[in-house]
């Protein structure tokens, strides 16, 4: 039995009198702690998997990078946590920069309030970045990104983007879901007065493992107690749900587009052949330098040439050749 239930059987069985009567306490001494729980937020992994204490304390600063002091705590049961952080700014920023993550599964954070009780405290919602995408040029509006954010859970915030008005290749909504329901894939509406529909594609920033055949978070495809045909549906892998629901957050893509703008960029040419048509790589510098570390030297030949000359350069240095000079007996030409 939890200390929680026991505490309650205590409260029904309490006497008037005796070790188990109630004691006053004075203002002062509540206070003292009142004003440490002002600085905590109580935290729920919504998962089976049980926490982790010692890699919950190690990996969740790691994550969140705390400017000041932080020290995270089990709760016991429930998959319980509590944070306890040394600033208001720290806290602020975790509180509303989620959804974040422990070993795949969703955090849901709240702040303790009254006597801060946690197993008082609702953990059913949690706030997601949405895209909204597939809507046509006519649709990107923030009128319209607000009208089918409410249609998802309720609205709290619109990207409007570097433009303003919501046009890009999707749009993007926050919205505080209910993460006991499914997710929704798609919306599809009618314009009234057009014989025509628009279905939009609903994709989630940040979404953390979820079922595959309920859309419910918290459980794995083979965990989930609604899935009567869970055989069929490993053997033909047809699943109501899938990945394509996961969307990269912008910053995610801007690092993406720069790392591959990384390795598109060409490190070395192909400017040399030889005579029986091969190709030969060479590198961008003029000069191929061998030889030990402490043997380096400008790699400007015409610098080196211009305060030495060539015939003393090539004296001092003979660890040093140029391109031309490379070969192995065949004729090299540009």
């Amino acid at each position: 039995m939890y200390p929680s239930e026991i505490t309650k059987l205590c409260q029904v069985l309490r006497l008037d009198e005796g070790p188990d009567a109630v004691i006053q306490m004075d203002k002062e001494t509540f206070l003292s702690g009142k004003r440490n729980t002002d600085l905590c937020l109580i935290g729920k992994i919504i998962g089976n998997k049980g926490i982790n204490r010692e890699a919950l304390r190690r990996v969740m600063p790691l994550i969140w990078r705390p400017i000041h002091a932080l020290d995270i705590e089990t709760l016991g049961k429930e998959n319980l946590f509590v944070a306890q952080f040394s600033s208001k700014d720290d806290l602020r920023r975790i509180f509303v920069g989620g959804p974040w993550h422990f070993e795949k599964q969703l955090i849901v954070l709240a702040r303790p309030w009254g006597m801060g009780d946690a197993s008082a405290l609702c953990f059913d919602y949690a706030s997601f970045w949405v895209q909204i995408q597939n809507a046509p040029i006519s649709c990107m509006t923030p009128k319209v990104a607000r009208f089918l954010g409410s249609l998802i859970a309720e609205i709290e915030e619109i990207d409007l983007g570097t433009t303003g008005n919501c046009l890009g290749t999707f749009m993007r909504v926050q919205v505080k879901f209910d993460v006991t329901k499914p997710l929704r894939r798609s919306i599809t509406i009618q314009v009234e007065d057009i014989d025509e529909e628009i279905t939009v594609l609903l994709q989630y920033e940040k979404l953390p493992d979820f079922c595959n055949y309920c859309g419910i978070m918290g459980h794995y495809f083979r965990e989930c107690t609604k899935n009567e045909d869970r055989h069929f549906m490993e053997r033909s892998r047809r699943t109501r749900y899938g990945e394509w629901l996961r969307a990269a957050t912008p910053e995610q893509g801007r690092r993406a587009l720069r790392a591959e703008r990384r390795n598109s960029s060409p490190l070395k040419t192909k400017d040399h052949c030889t005579t029986d048509g091969s190709e030969k790589e060479r590198s961008t510098s003029s000069l191929q330098i061998t030889g030990k570390p402490n043997n380096l030297v400008p790699t400007n030949l015409s610098k080196v040439q211009d305060n030495y000359g060539a015939d003393t350069q090539t004296e001092q240095h003979p660890n040093i050749q140029t391109q031309e000079e490379e070969t192995t007996g065949d004729t090299h030409f540009k």
